[in-house]
């Protein structure tokens, strides 16, 4: 049975009703199954019981509906939280934190929708992340959420392990292994990266369930937000940015190590042309012209390592100078 084909339709149903009382029962009934098979269907697929599951979406969206101006009282009350009280405690123990102090951390953005077929789902649960600190002797230490600076999002996929730490997970074997040998090549370059720390039994990575998992310690400073790139410092950040470019595209070019080629030249045309045309009015001899030009001339070009996901966000910035995050995306 293919899970994500009967879990997905459950995730859209429940974001599109998170007013009314959704329960497991309507879920499993709507699926045609029975209510003990599904929950675990639903728990292998998302990470979460169907109630906490239901019940975070309602927490999530009550407190962006606080940042776009309801008070608290109105909010909990619109996601169906019978009192401001109850919604309250439910926030606090599902994150750490009161709901304004969400909203006033810049904690309180959209929640996007889960998609099942464009990532793989492995929320970062408290009690997952538990069970797998426990392969490094770190399972005492308190955990908490991890946001992305630049958009106020959360990161279902990593959390903060006390002060020195940070777990991720992934369901992608192969981006991982691409990121931890980046990492450890770049180290030895001298620059700062998130390499991995071993386990007790000296592994890098451990598997949990449909997730890898890997440990590396907390990188100082922190990554500029979208408003600081165009404050009254925005050139010297926006120098900052390139120079950081460019000393790891000059280290990069000096390592060598294995990560995935990039796609052949007619499938990334296939794929980019078509893009660009929905927003340039170009005419096909131009397109056909492009298509000719780059099978000349792109098997010359020197092959190089690339860090596909170079964006500020991925540029922490400390006293100390910087460092770098997230080479799951690279390719040669």
């Amino acid at each position: 049975m293919d899970a994500k084909a009967v879990i997905q339709p459950a995730l859209d149903f429940i974001e599109s009703n998170l007013r009314a009382d959704v329960t497991a029962r309507e879920l499993a009934d709507r699926a045609g199954l029975s209510l003990y098979h599904y929950c675990r269907l639903f728990r292998a697929a998302t990470g979460y019981p169907v109630a906490r599951y239901i019940r975070r979406r309602k927490l999530l969206h009550a407190v962006y509906a606080m940042r776009c101006g309801l008070s608290g009282v109105q909010a909990a009350l619109y996601y169906g939280f019978a009192t401001y009280s109850a919604f309250y405690r439910a926030y606090e123990r599902e994150f750490g934190c009161t709901p304004y102090e969400a909203v006033r951390a810049g904690h309180a953005n959209l929640p996007r929708r889960y998609d099942l077929y464009k990532e793989a789902c492995i929320p970062m649960t408290p009690e997952t992340a538990a069970c797998v600190l426990e392969n490094w002797g770190l399972s005492h230490l308190p955990l908490t959420e991890v946001f992305y600076e630049s958009t106020g999002e959360r990161n279902e996929h990593a959390v903060y392990v006390g002060e020195e730490y940070v777990l991720k997970v992934s369901a992608d074997l192969t981006r991982l292994q691409t990121h931890i040998r980046l990492s450890l090549a770049l180290q030895k370059q001298g620059l700062l990266a998130a390499v991995p720390l071993p386990t007790k039994q000296g592994e890098t990575l451990v598997q949990h369930g449909d997730g890898w998992f890997f440990l590396s310690r907390r990188l100082p400073g922190s990554p500029l937000r979208a408003a600081e790139l165009l404050s009254g410092d925005a050139e010297d950040n926006a120098r900052f940015c390139g120079e950081v470019a460019g000393q790891l595209h000059l280290a990069l070019q000096s390592i060598e190590c294995t990560v995935p080629q990039a796609a052949p030249l007619p499938e990334q045309l296939s794929a980019a042309l078509p893009k660009l045309r929905a927003h340039l009015d170009l005419p096909a001899s131009l397109c056909a012209a492009l298509k000719e030009t780059l099978a000349q001339h792109y098997p010359q070009l020197p092959q190089h390592i690339i860090h596909r996901d170079l964006n500020p966000s991925n540029i922490l910035h400390a006293d100390s100078g910087w460092s770098l995050i997230d080479f799951e995306l690279s390719e040669r």
